[in-house]
């Protein structure tokens, strides 16, 4: 009868190589786990410090839009020239100055007029309401060009104050008695034998607001120029054309506005992502030194002087006795280690004898004993 073999037992190996390899096994999954989650912090680093964290904007702060428009009505005498009383600016005939760019005026027959009704109305709005101070009036001068000029008042200074985002002078004008005002300056030159073949009258309205913009005052004005022209001795009278001056102006500030990212579900500022990424980091790189640091703790303190008297090479001497000379003071050193430090530094050569190395220097024998 044929005998059965018996398998062959494998024998367990040792608990102590079993802890070692756990331990190593244990160390690499560490040590991979680490270094994933330091690459995954450095990206996440690198791609938050690339979005901009602030965003530069230009706010408007206040803002407002003025303007004056002139228009004018002439009262006259009804007769073969004109068949009403009133006359408006379109219904009478428009000249062209030879000037460039070109000036348009409208003619009046200056025997037909009376009066001359120039009207004014101001408008100003701001984007909000505020408080509003106006000044406003009408300055004017009469004279002949090149010859003499005189003040001609037309409406003194007024002001008013509102609260609001918008203010309105509807009945803003001034009357000019233009049949009197042509009589009166006939009389003049007939008198002091003046020749008087152009007269010229300018009225300037002046209008300033000062406005509390809630940021810091705001002042604005307007102060446009019309003319109007006698010709020929009183025979024509030269308006300009009716028209609307405006002037508008924003106030803007430069801002920095912090831009989010949206993280998951949440909105959160880029500043603030880019500072905990940067924490992460730094946690992270601490954690792999900390636990990188006791394994080389351990090797550096398990290390035995074999790998230090390697590196003394052709620079250890053994012996079988060292006789210290006279003279010569002995300095202890508790590792070999630092007895090799000091054969790079002066390239003296290291003595052996037994378990006792010497390191001859001069006035000086360094000495370092280690256990067998």
């Amino acid at each position: 009868m044929r005998r059965r073999r018996r398998p062959t037992r494998a024998f367990p190996q040792p608990p102590i190589r079993r802890r070692a390899e756990r331990r190593q096994n244990r160390r690499w999954a560490w040590f991979a786990s680490s270094a994933l989650l330091f690459v995954a912090s450095l990206g996440a680093v690198v791609r938050v410090s690339a979005m901009p964290a602030e965003a530069r904007t230009r706010e408007t702060w206040y803002g407002y839009r003025h303007e004056i428009r002139y228009d004018f009505a002439a009262r006259v005498r009804p007769g073969p020239v004109y068949a009403r009383d009133l006359v408006t600016s379109v219904e009478l005939e428009q000249t062209k100055l030879p000037v460039d760019p070109p000036v348009y005026r409208r003619v009046l027959v200056g025997p037909m007029a009376e009066s001359l009704r120039i009207s004014l109305p101001y408008t100003f709005v701001a984007d909000r309401p505020g408080e509003i101070h106006l000044t406003y009036g009408v300055d004017g001068q009469i004279g002949v060009p090149n010859l003499w000029r005189r003040p001609y008042p037309l409406l003194p200074t007024q002001s008013r104050t509102v609260r609001a985002a918008e203010v309105r002078l509807d009945d803003l004008f001034v009357e000019i008695p233009i049949g009197d005002l042509l009589e009166e300056v006939k009389a003049f030159s007939e008198e002091e034998k003046v020749p008087f073949d152009q007269l010229e009258i300018r009225l300037r309205p002046t209008i300033t607001v000062d406005v509390d913009g809630q940021r810091e005052p705001v002042a604005a004005s307007l102060s446009p120029e019309f003319l109007v022209q006698v010709r020929n001795g009183g025979v024509a009278v030269e308006i300009d054309e009716p028209r609307t001056v405006s002037d508008e102006k924003q106030f803007q500030v430069d801002e920095r506005v912090p831009l989010t990212m949206q993280l998951w579900e949440y909105e959160l500022p880029v500043t603030w992502v880019r500072r905990m990424a940067y924490l992460v980091l730094i946690f992270v790189t601490l954690l792999i030194v900390a636990g990188m640091l006791p394994p080389w703790i351990e090797q550096r303190r398990r290390r035995g002087p074999a790998e230090d008297l390697r590196k003394l090479g052709s620079g250890l001497i053994r012996a079988n006795e060292f006789t210290l000379p006279e003279g010569v003071s002995m300095v202890e050193v508790t590792r070999l280690e630092y007895l090799v430090h000091l054969h790079v530094q002066t390239e003296r050569p290291v003595i052996q004898v037994g378990n006792v190395y010497y390191l001859l220097d001069g006035g000086s024998c360094y000495r370092c004993s280690i256990s067998g």
